[in-house]
């Protein structure tokens, strides 16, 4: 079983008994936390990652950063991370180096990591102008697996919700 909770101010919780699972390449399992949802608009104020490497050996990688704007008072209620937070640390800019040796050689896992970590995370780099080359980089997106076994439709709603079956639906 693999379990990893990330970001979310200083809490964490790491299980990496992987069981079956063989890895060929180290698999990066990263979490963002941003000032906002909009990619173009909002700044990462935390990276959070843990790469396990095939021989099961394991790094962290966890860090506040300097948005440089505001980070919004309600979107500092989810996350927990609030202005003051960030006062002295690193922008992405001087973080970027570190990060682009994290993920070198990596496979890349996360928890809706595919429509918006990853996403917002590449084009923030491209916003300062680093390259953070994940071209060879398979992915693993949790959420994706945990929608095939979870449905998200009326069938499974009603399941869920009622223990009824939708019958004749049009």
């Amino acid at each position: 079983m693999v379990f990893v909770a990330l970001g979310k101010g200083n809490k964490r919780m790491v299980n990496l008994d992987l069981g079956r699972l063989t890895l060929s390449r180290p698999l990066l399992f990263f979490d963002l936390e941003t000032t906002g949802l909009n990619i173009g608009q909002d700044r990462i104020v935390e990276f959070a990652g843990v790469k396990v490497h095939p021989d099961g050996t394991v790094e962290e990688l966890e860090q506040r950063l300097q948005p440089g704007i505001p980070i919004p008072e309600e979107v500092s209620k989810i996350h927990g991370i609030y202005n003051a937070d960030v006062v002295g640390m690193p922008t992405l800019e001087e973080f970027a180096p570190q990060l682009i040796r994290f993920f070198d050689q990596a496979d890349l896992a996360g928890y809706n990591s595919a429509y918006f970590d990853l996403p917002f995370l590449m084009d923030e780099m491209l916003r300062i102008d680093v390259d953070l080359d994940i071209s060879n980089a398979r992915m693993v997106d949790v959420q994706a697996i945990f929608h095939k076994k979870e449905p998200r439709d009326l069938k499974a709603a009603l399941r869920f919700y009622c223990g009824e079956e939708l019958v004749n639906a049009h």
